[in-house]
């Protein structure tokens, strides 16, 4: 019984697993063990160590062929959920493995990046329900430790997040984000990537909340915030005009707020309007709250996120940072290696210059209501907001730096304040 297992319903020799996976070209030995995937959920294991090879198996990826070995002659409720590679298994006195000296199970994922906001989405999406950190586009869900439950709970969240229907079987279809968003592609009018206007989730009973790009003009980066709000929250972005290829460019970051106020009231002609703005974003936001006040109009929230609102106050650790390598460096935050066509690039390498230019003469008013702050560590940002609003200014500090603030890590913190702010809570 101490070489049986239940997981899931099923009853399962490990010797079994051990021996196919032990037949695996380049494997010398091979252990199997009941471990805990991302969500608390056992799962098997397994563990290799690398032995003669006629060298079509590459080391480093011993652990994958092992376990696509092993799916070609198990179940599928037998391949473990992962093949960890060791050098060698540390023994007991007795001459067994030391199981209890085996490491910590980890599910990689790959290093590309969402090619669209619907992929975005949908890698959100794949790491909630798997519970880990992040899942590129490329990423199997059943690689991952995914099985039919969890797929069941994943169709789910795509009825919940894009208002689409699919079946549990689209999961075993399409088993990638990627593959994923080009079958929901069939099954929704979903907008272009680069619309000003980005429907990132249209439907829910509450009011939206916008969110205003940072200075690259893209605003893919926010569909990260779509597990962490409720789900009858409309989530929309605005992306800058000129990445669709607009060659009129705003001349003032107040002609930019009142185009994009324009184009949110196609989406809701009246208040009380929620607003978020990450780095120059912020900045538009501000501006857009400034003008829906003047106006009259209710703003329910005004949050910024980690920008000072005078460009001449910023200091290194603060700004954009438009230099060609730390514009390179923010590019790769936002779009990784997203593949995207080089007019494509020149448009959001030329946006983001034009953005400097526009917050480096850009003087803001002042909104008299409040503003959510969330800053990348401990800094004064406080102070330098204070001239410019009225009402009560709350600070959350965000264990990040300036460009990762849209990263998984900084958004499981940020989440929670958004949610509690949208909720009437904090703000």
């Amino acid at each position: 019984m101490d070489d049986q297992v239940k997981i899931r319903g099923f009853r399962i020799e490990l010797g079994e697993v051990e021996s196919t996976l032990a037949r695996c070209p380049g494997v010398a030995d091979a252990v199997v063990v009941a471990g805990t995937n991302g969500r608390g959920e056992r799962c098997l294991v397994g563990y290799v160590t690398p032995g003669r090879s006629d060298g079509s198996v590459n080391p480093s990826q011993l652990g994958v062929v092992a376990r696509e070995f092993a799916s070609r002659y198990l179940p599928a409720h037998m391949v473990p959920a992962v093949v960890m590679v060791s050098a060698e298994f540390l023994l007991t006195p007795t001459g067994k493995v030391d199981r209890r000296a085996l490491p910590a199970p980890t599910f990689d994922v790959s290093a590309s990046r969402p090619r669209s906001p619907l992929e975005a989405v949908l890698c959100t999406l794949f790491a909630d329900v798997l519970g880990i950190d992040e899942v590129g586009p490329d990423d199997g869900f059943f690689d991952l430790g995914g099985h039919s439950l969890v797929a069941t709970s994943l169709v789910s969240r795509v009825r919940t997040a894009l208002g689409v229907e699919l079946g549990v079987s689209a999961v075993f279809e399409a088993p990638t984000p990627a593959a994923l968003a080009r079958l929901v592609a069939g099954h929704t009018t979903e907008g272009g990537a680069h619309d000003v206007l980005l429907e990132l989730r249209g439907h829910g009973s509450q009011p939206p909340l916008f969110c205003i790009h940072p200075s690259s003009g893209m605003s893919w980066s926010y569909a990260g915030l779509l597990h962490h709000l409720d789900p009858e929250t409309p989530l929309y972005g605005l992306q800058a005009p000129s990445l669709s290829g607009d060659s009129v460019l705003p001349q003032t970051i107040e002609q930019l707020a009142a185009d994009y106020l324009c184009r949110i009231r196609t989406v809701q002609p009246s208040g009380p309007y929620r607003l978020l703005g990450w780095s120059f974003g912020g900045l538009v936001a501000h501006a857009i709250a400034v003008q829906l006040e003047r106006e009259g109009q209710q703003v329910a929230l005004l949050a910024v996120l980690d920008v000072t609102p005078v460009a001449a106050e910023t200091d290194g650790t603060q700004a954009e940072g438009l230099a060609d390598d730390t514009l390179d460096e923010a590019l790769a935050e936002e779009i990784g290696d997203a593949s995207l066509p080089e007019e494509t690039i020149a448009r959001i390498t030329a946006t983001a210059g034009h953005s400097s230019r526009l917050r480096d003469r850009f003087t803001p008013g002042r909104f008299g209501g409040d503003l959510l702050l969330c800053t990348a560590g401990p800094n004064a940002l406080a102070d330098d907001w204070r001239p410019h609003i009225g009402g009560r200014i709350t600070t959350h500090e965000i264990a990040t730096t300036h460009l990762r603030m849209m990263r998984p890590s900084a958004l499981t913190q940020i989440g929670p304040v958004l949610a509690a702010a949208l909720a009437g809570g904090d703000r």
